[in-house]
């Protein structure tokens, strides 16, 4: 059984339970790609900065020059949190990361506290918006309503998304209102994903092409019996 959730388990067992388990059950780790290392390393720039442990922007980051220097202005003054690790037990309760009841985990690049009543998320995209939106927007979606939990004091939270590559900015505001309702739809889908005792496989060429299981021949690691080889040329 799968014991607790983030947005990205939940997308892998909605696309594929069956990976959701090899990953999360299993332990079977994921082989590092040139991606997930490129963006590992933006977030770092990322933080050094803000935090003034490094006197210049990385260069991947300077179309958001003016954006980062305002956020590092704002962190000296007490109002930024960086990198912050947010838990909620299944009662939507606050808990620590690393708490064996803890059900719910997300990180956030950054969150702001604008002024007596506003919140700012802002997460740090690397890589390509465009395909990914309805994605990302379901993940300012959670990124608001547990915002809203831990500040009940504020009545809008604003989500941004910052894609680097792209020098494109998506923002969205969000009432109380609007996010209790999405969190309530995230509720239903994690309670079923972390219930869920038998984890069937999902194979098709979509599911599988990027899968870092999939069979050797396609270039995964094999690991998943029912992948399906997508390099195979179908007539």
């Amino acid at each position: 059984m799968i014991k607790s959730w983030s947005y990205s388990s939940l997308l892998l067992f909605e696309k594929c339970p069956y990976a959701a388990k090899l990953k999360h059950v299993d332990k079977i780790p994921e082989p590092q790609n040139k991606y997930s290392s490129r963006g590992t390393d933006i977030h770092a720039a990322a933080e050094a900065f803000v935090k003034s442990e490094t006197p210049a922007l990385d260069e991947a980051l300077t179309p958001f020059k003016a954006e980062f220097g305002a956020v590092r202005e704002l962190y000296s003054s007490g109002k930024v949190l960086v990198e912050e690790e947010w838990a909620h037990d299944s009662e939507w309760n606050m808990s620590n990361w690393r708490d064996k009841d803890t059900w719910c985990r997300l990180k956030l690049d950054f969150f702001i506290k604008m002024d007596n009543i506003t919140g700012l998320v802002v997460d740090l995209k690397s890589g390509k918006k465009y395909g990914n939106e309805i994605k990302h927007a379901e993940q300012g979606q959670l990124y608001a309503g547990i915002a809203f939990l831990r500040n009940p004091e504020l009545q809008r939270i604003i989500t941004e998304f910052w894609y680097v590559d792209q020098d494109d900015l998506t923002q969205v505001v969000y009432t109380p209102q609007q996010a209790g309702k999405f969190l309530a739809g995230f509720d239903r889908r994690a309670r079923r994903m972390t219930s869920i005792k038998e984890f069937k496989p999902n194979p098709s060429i979509f599911t599988c092409k990027w899968c870092p299981y999939r069979p050797e021949a396609a270039g995964g690691g094999g690991q998943c019996k029912f992948g399906v080889n997508t390099l195979v040329k179908r007539k």
